[in-house]
């Protein structure tokens, strides 16, 4: 598809849209122009896998295929888009795989206010991916970088290593947030929350004697947020060597919240720097999010680069571009040309008598050549026996890509096993409250991991290893115990 002449992006809300031409924002929209507009992150069915480096783009589509249905649960009997993106690893044999599935009937409704007002949506954007145009349009140096988006019904995280998206996450919406302040017994509605967070903030300064525990329960509402946001920027240190935040970016309702700067440094971030979304300076829509997403659908389709593009709404190609078209072209100069047809053998029936008298020789000497013609006869049936051997050796093969997939089937129920063995570690994890540095299985029946615990947590290492052996666990040791920047690390090796 050739580059539009502008794009202009429409929330599933219809609260707000941007245009974007390449150049400027807030154009005005021409025939030329595109629609956008994007999913929602709790719409998307999220899924990742490794794979080896050497399988193929069409082996990887089939693949990709089969792993959503089979371990992300999608349903048989929906409709889906699945796109997927593929990470480069420290490991030069092995890629990582993180699919992404969209249900059609879901989507239709999640987008029915932008329907109502255009027929066609021509890109439909993948939220988190919409960074990558900061980095194009050299808005951003690449870095590590942290996205964290907040709204009323809607928050996740994106992380972004060096220009490169790396890793999503759900975390907290607006709505999360207030339902964990009435557990304090702090009632608020979501216009009073997001004006709380922009005029107060967690800035303990800015509240009275009166309201100690409302900037409590706040404060206490972030540690719990970052510390989520810990926990993934820790998996994708050992994953991608995502080793810390350089720069934090921040929306939480389209706005800044105050005192968030002075938090982030006592929660440990002192080397990050904190912007909000207003990156990109040319855009004055009170929705920053909003440019980054027209300019986002902008550099796709003038990249030609429609990977991850999950429409189901595509807009149907020019008339005469489609068969239907060509075949009615083709029909209207038929019958112009029959029209002239008895003007054309009025003036040209000497030519014609000519033409007869030639094609009468012609047809004696194909008479004379008929043997020849038998022979290429011959070949040609010759061929066709070739065809049909083609086609049966091609039901072979499929039959063995059949039996190849019942045999994946049969290894994947395997695994049950390991399984089994990795959720009542887990669960004993959860209940001392203990971090993984690192969790390496060996066969089915062994297993060593690296827990971290602080300081006041070191006894319950001990604990942790004594559950192990309740749980009839016939191997429990430990190796070393060692101390990280006052954190304590114990490599333990378990048997089963």
């Amino acid at each position: 598809m050739p580059t539009p002449s502008s794009v202009l992006y429409i929330s599933p809300t219809l609260d707000y849209k941007a245009s974007f031409d390449g150049k400027d924002f807030e154009v005005t929209k021409s025939k030329n122009t595109l629609i956008a507009s994007r999913v929602f992150y709790n719409d998307i069915v999220i899924h990742s896998f490794k794979i080896n480096a050497n399988t193929s783009d069409e082996e990887l589509r089939t693949l990709v295929e089969i792993k959503m249905y089979e371990e992300a649960g999608l349903d048989v009997n929906k409709r889906y888009k699945i796109v997927y993106v593929k990470k480069r690893l420290d490991f030069a044999d092995t890629v990582l795989i993180e699919a992404f599935a969209i249900d059609a009937e879901n989507t239709k409704e999640s987008l029915s206010k932008v329907l109502k007002q255009e027929k066609y949506i021509d890109f439909l954007v993948l939220p988190f991916l919409s960074y990558e145009t900061l980095y194009t349009h050299k808005v951003l140096a690449p870095k590590n970088d942290l996205f964290v988006y907040i709204h009323e019904n809607e928050a996740f995280l994106a992380l972004y290593k060096g220009g490169e998206y790396i890793a999503t996450k759900s975390i907290f919406t607006l709505n999360d947030i207030l339902k964990k302040l009435k557990n304090e017994a702090i009632v608020l509605e979501i216009e009073a929350l997001v004006t709380l967070l922009s005029t107060k903030g967690l800035d303990s300064t800015q509240y009275s004697h009166e309201e100690t525990s409302l900037v409590t329960a706040l404060q206490n509402v972030f540690v719990e947020l970052f510390t989520k946001i810990n926990d993934v920027l820790l998996h994708n240190r050992s994953v991608y060597g995502f080793d810390y935040a350089d720069r934090i970016f921040m929306s939480v309702a389209n706005g800044r919240v105050r005192g968030l700067r002075e938090f982030l440094i006592s929660f440990g971030y002192t080397d990050s720097a904190l912007h909000d979304f207003k990156l990109v300076k040319n855009c004055s829509n009170e929705y920053p999010m909003a440019c980054i997403l027209a300019s986002y659908v902008f550099d796709k389709f003038a990249q030609a680069d429609m990977r991850h593009n999950v429409t189901f709404f595509v807009r149907p190609p020019q008339f005469l571009k489609t068969q239907t078209g060509k075949l009615t072209l083709s029909i209207i100069a038929a019958a112009f040309l029959l029209s002239l047809y008895p003007l054309y053998l009025s003036f040209n029936l000497h030519s014609l008598q000519v033409q007869f008298e030639e094609l009468t020789l012609q047809n004696n000497a194909i008479k004379k050549n008929a043997a020849t013609y038998n022979a290429q006869l011959l070949k040609i049936k010759a061929s066709l026996l070739e065809g049909h051997q083609l086609q049966d050796e091609q039901t072979k093969n499929l039959e063995n890509i059949t039996q190849s997939i019942d045999e994946l089937y049969v290894m994947k129920q395997g695994t049950k096993t390991y399984t089994d063995f990795i959720v009542k570690i887990n669960r004993l994890l959860k209940r001392y409250a203990l971090m993984v540095r690192s969790i390496e299985q060996k066969g089915s029946d062994k297993m060593s991991i690296e827990v971290v615990a602080t300081p006041s947590q070191r006894d319950t290492i001990a604990k942790f290893m004594e559950d192990l052996l309740k749980e009839g666990f016939i191997g429990v040791t430990t190796n070393e115990i060692r101390s990280d920047k006052e954190l304590y690390i114990s490599k333990i090796e378990i048997e089963r």
